[in-house]
C-alpha cells in the first residue's frame, strides 16, 4: 500500500508537469502539491522520495535552535520557524535530534529568491533542509493540532538534470577563496576517469560594471577602468581585488590551453601550494604558473602572453574578451551565490563540496549507457525515478486490480446463477413430486 501511495504521488507530479521538487501532505486540507526551496547545503536525495510524520518544534523552542527540545522528531520531518539563530544552527540541532529532514518556515511567502547559504559549518550537515512559505507553515501547524499530531508528508526530489552526452559541467567560483576549492579535490579523479565524456568549464564570480565607482576603488579592485572587479581578498594583506581578477584571467587562459583533468589537478594543487602557504600566497600569479608547468602545461612567459592576447590595451585598462564573456554568462545565468555548480545547465543545490553530491549530480546527467567510471570508481547507483516505469507500474497495478475485481464478480454471479438454477430445479422437482402424489391418490 505504501508503494502504491508513493507511485500515485509521483504520477500526480508527472501529470501536473512539475519540474520542481514537490511536497505532498496526506490530508484533504492540502489537495495541491507544495512548492519548496532546498538549502544550498546539506544532503539532497536527488531522484528519491522521503516520507515522514510532520512534527512541530517544541513550544519552548519554536525556532529549533537547540537539539534537546526536538527529540520527539526522531526520523520524522521537523518544522521550525525562521529566525533567532542561523539556519545552519537549526540544521545541526535537528541532525543531532536524528531528524530525517528539517523544514524551515519562512517569515513571508516569497521563497523563490531566498537562499539558505553555505557557510563554514555547512559541510557537517547530512540531512535535507528545505524552506516552506509562511502561509503553508501556518496551515501545517493548524492541521497538526487538529489531527493530534498525526499528519504525514512525502517529499519528492526530482533529479531535474537533462540527460546528455557528453555532460557539461560549469563551476562558478572565487579564485582566491580557498573555501571554493574542495570541489576540485572531489572532482579531479572523476574528471580524469571520465575524460572526454564530460565538458568542464570554470567561471569567475566577479563584480562587473563598476565604472561609476571611485577612482581609488577602480585602481585597486578592477581592471578595464571598472568593468571587471573583485573585492579585496585578504584585507590588510598586500593583495588587492585587481590581483584576484588577474589570477582568474590566468586560470581562464590555462583552460583555453587544456580544459581536461590537467586543469582540475592544477587548480587543487594551486590551492594547497599557493593559497595555504603564506609565502606563495603573496605572489599567486607566479605560483600558478609554476604549478601549471609542474603539472604538464607547456608554457613560457605565460601571464604576459595571456594578458597581451585578451586585453585590448597593454595597460590592462582596455576591454578584455575573455572577461567580457564571463560577464555575459554571469548575467545570463543570474549567478547569485558561489561557488555554484551547474550540470547540463541545471544548478545543483546542496553541498557541492561533498564527494557524494558531486558524483551523484554529474553521473546523473549521462544518457544511457552511463560511463563505467560512475560505477567502478565511485560504485555509483542510478537511483533516479523513471517516470515511464512509474506509469507502467500504475497501469499494471490497475490491470491486476481489474482482473481481481473481474474474478470476484465472476465468482459472485456464478454463485448467484447456480443458486438460481438450483432453486428452479428444486421448484420443478417439488412440482413433479406434488403431481406424482396427486396421481397416486387418484
Amino acid at each position: 500500500m505504501k508503494q502504491i501511495k508513493i507511485a500515485l504521488v509521483i504520477f500526480l507530479i508527472i501529470l501536473t508537469q512539475s519540474v520542481n521538487a514537490s511536497f505532498k501532505i496526506e490530508s484533504p486540507a492540502f489537495p495541491d502539491l507544495i512548492h519548496f526551496r532546498s538549502a544550498d547545503f546539506g544532503y539532497i536525495p536527488y531522484g528519491k522520495i522521503l516520507s515522514g510524520k510532520m512534527i512541530i518544534s517544541n513550544q519552548t523552542d519554536p525556532y529549533g535552535c537547540f537539539n534537546s527540545t526536538n527529540l520527539a522528531a526522531k526520523q520524522q520531518f521537523l518544522l521550525v520557524k525562521y529566525g533567532n539563530c542561523s539556519v545552519i544552527q537549526k540544521a545541526l540541532a535537528a541532525q543531532q535530534s536524528k531528524v530525517k529532514m528539517l523544514i524551515v518556515m519562512a517569515d513571508h511567502d516569497s521563497i523563490d529568491e531566498v537562499h539558505m547559504l553555505n557557510t563554514v559549518k555547512s559541510d557537517k550537515i547530512t540531512i535535507p533542509v528545505i524552506l516552506f512559505s509562511k502561509s503553508i507553515g501556518d496551515q501545517i501547524i493548524n492541521e497538526v493540532k487538529k489531527q493530534n499530531g498525526v499528519l504525514k508528508g512525502q517529499c519528492f526530489f526530482p533529479r531535474n538534470i537533462a540527460k546528455q552526452g557528453p555532460v557539461s559541467i560549469d563551476y562558478w567560483f572565487d579564485p582566491l577563496d580557498s573555501n571554493n576549492y574542495p570541489f576540485f579535490y572531489r572532482f579531479s579523479s572523476l574528471h580524469q576517469d571520465l575524460g572526454s565524456d564530460v565538458k568542464f568549464r570554470i567561471h569567475l564570480a566577479l563584480t562587473f560594471d563598476q565604472q561609476e565607482s571611485s577612482q581609488n576603488y577602480k585602481t585597486e579592485s578592477c581592471v578595464s577602468n571598472g568593468k571587471y572587479c573583485a573585492n579585496d581578498p585578504d584585507g590588510p594583506g598586500r593583495l588587492q581585488g585587481k590581483d584576484e581578477v588577474l589570477i582568474g584571467l590566468a586560470m581562464l587562459c590555462l583552460q583555453e590551453l587544456d580544459s581536461s583533468y590537467k586543469l582540475t589537478q592544477t587548480l587543487f594543487k594551486f590551492d594547497f601550494i599557493c593559497l595555504y602557504q603564506e609565502k606563495n600566497r603573496q605572489l599567486p600569479l607566479q605560483c600558478l604558473t609554476d604549478v601549471a608547468k609542474n603539472n604538464g602545461y607547456n608554457i613560457t612567459n605565460f601571464n604576459e602572453q595571456c594578458f597581451a592576447k585578451h586585453f585590448k590595451n597593454s595597460d590592462l585598462q582596455g576591454d578584455n574578451d575573455l572577461l567580457e564573456k564571463e560577464k555575459i554568462l554571469f548575467q545570463q545565468e543570474t549567478v547569485q551565490i558561489w561557488p555554484e555548480l551547474y550540470v547540463n545547465q541545471r544548478a545543483i543545490r546542496g553541498d557541492i563540496q561533498s564527494l557524494e553530491e558531486v558524483e551523484s549530480a554529474i553521473c546523473g546527467g549521462f544518457q544511457d549507457p552511463v560511463p563505467s567510471a560512475c560505477y567502478d570508481y565511485f560504485e555509483y547507483q542510478d537511483d533516479s525515478i523513471n517516470p515511464g516505469y512509474i506509469i507502467l507500474t500504475i497501469l499494471l497495478s490497475a490491470l491486476v486490480m481489474f482482473f481481481i475485481l473481474f474474478g470476484v464478480f465472476k465468482l459472485y454471479y456464478h454463485k448467484k446463477f447456480k443458486e438460481q438454477i438450483d432453486g428452479e430445479v428444486n421448484n420443478v422437482i417439488q412440482k413433479y413430486l406434488s403431481f406424482q402424489d396427486e396421481t397416486d391418490n387418484s
